[in-house]
């Protein structure tokens, strides 16, 4: 997509699946990095413009297999 910046986050470990956040180019942002990649999830930090404060938004992905130690992981973020 024109004018837009791509984000992405593929799965580790297993095949397919990837998470990603699309967001436009006038924006100034930044992927944040998480500890563990055993979780498919992206965190973007949007930076304010001025004396505004900055948003972070997260995507998610939850594999139907997915073993409950990373369910775990999921759900503490």
């Amino acid at each position: 997509m024109d004018n837009y910046r791509h984000f992405r986050r593929d799965r580790q470990g297993r095949q397919g699946g990837w998470v990603a956040l699309c967001v436009g180019e006038w924006l100034d942002c930044m992927a944040l990095t998480v500890g563990d990649e055993t979780v498919e999830r992206l965190w973007v930090r949007m930076k304010g413009k001025v004396k505004k404060v900055d948003v972070v938004v997260g995507v998610y992905c939850q594999p139907l297999n997915q073993d409950d130690d990373t369910d775990e992981l999921f759900y503490n973020g």
